[in-house]
């Protein structure tokens, strides 16, 4: 088998497509692409508006409009400092700045903060995976955050250096101390509170009810990808799609890309996935696949219901997997021994 994902290389897929009996896709900007512009809006807007009604932030926020040019991938926000990082693979600081209205940093400030070599003191914590005082902005649902973190900070500093009467500023000339940034717990709210998988069939936050109403805005058509794919189903290749993503919102935007029937374009499809979670890393037993007994019935309009109820909605945990179903969870295992094996 071979995996196409987002990172997979035109070049060496091309020169090894025929060798596989197998292709096994994942969806989020490798079958589907977004359209990047208004989804890093709609991101940048809903989370604003979280942060706004919901933890108190100004409402003058909301009047900044989101700035495309000021994000990027990769950008890391320390919440210790408040600094904005471009850090490279050794973990030397290569762009920096302070909020959203001050410039980036020169190389010479870099050095006075951060020392001669302008190594990132918490670099060898993000090269792990943990996240404790930080953030990495690495996907199009969290890229835009950058901005949003650059004006947090700009809004804390001005409370700092000009505290309301009976607040302190903190201690040092012009009032300015040790100021701490830790708005990761109203970060990670408003993103439960945009991207929980039950919010899709509430109608929830800001997001996909966005996405729900004008799915054209957000996902492109993709009628010459799913020509090739029947291309390749017709040449006996077995197709799987596997996303992290839930059913429902799979169903929507794959429905936007590759129109009705793009169920049966594929030997079987798996959602909620937890590739990076235990889809491949964890015992097969703890993460099994579940049957979604309600995935072949026709969704209510703007919603993510079916007159049974929740799309979303698992069965029993399944030994087996048969050949056109749709499944949540799993683990890799299985798969593997089902579509390689006894598909085979």
């Amino acid at each position: 088998a071979i995996w196409f994902d987002s990172k997979a290389r035109q070049s060496r897929v091309k020169a090894v497509l025929d060798d596989h009996d197998c292709y096994i896709f994942d969806m989020d900007q490798t079958l589907s692409r977004y359209r990047i512009p208004a989804m890093y809006e709609l991101v940048y807007q809903c989370h604003m508006n979280f942060l706004v009604e919901h933890r108190g932030y100004p409402s003058a926020l909301r009047d900044i409009p989101f700035d495309e040019s000021f994000v990027r991938k990769g950008l890391v926000f320390d919440a210790s400092t408040g600094d904005l990082l471009r850090v490279d693979e050794l973990g030397i600081i290569r762009k920096g700045r302070h909020g959203y209205a001050g410039g980036w940093l020169t190389d010479e400030q870099i050095k006075m903060k951060y020392g001669k070599l302008c190594k990132w003191p918490k670099f060898e914590e993000l090269h792990g995976l943990k996240q404790g005082t930080f953030f990495s902005f690495n996907t199009v649902f969290d890229i835009p955050l950058a901005q949003i973190c650059a004006l947090a900070v700009d809004y804390l500093d001005a409370i700092n250096l000009n505290p309301k009467p009976g607040e302190s500023g903190g201690e040092g000339e012009g009032g300015r101390g040790e100021l701490s940034y830790q708005i990761q717990g109203d970060l990670s709210a408003a993103c439960g509170h945009n991207y929980d998988p039950e919010a899709f069939a509430l109608r929830r936050g800001g997001f996909f009810p966005a996405l729900i109403d004008y799915p054209e805005r957000y996902f492109e058509e993709r009628s010459k990808v799913r020509a090739w794919l029947e291309t390749q189903k017709e040449r006996g290749k077995r197709l799987v799609m596997v996303t992290n993503s839930a059913y429902d919102f799979a169903n929507l935007v794959m429905l936007q890309s590759f129109g009705e029937g793009w169920k049966d374009l594929f030997l079987v499809t798996c959602y909620a996935a937890k590739k990076g979670k235990g889809f491949f890393e964890r015992p097969a037993a703890e993460v099994p696949f579940c049957a979604l007994p309600n995935s072949s019935l026709p969704l209510e309009k703007g919603s993510g219901v079916t007159r049974n109820g929740p799309a979303n909605a698992v069965g029993e945990p399944l030994q087996r997997l048969l050949p056109g179903g749709c499944y949540s969870g799993g683990h890799w295992s299985l798969l593997q021994e089902e579509v390689l094996g006894r598909w085979a």
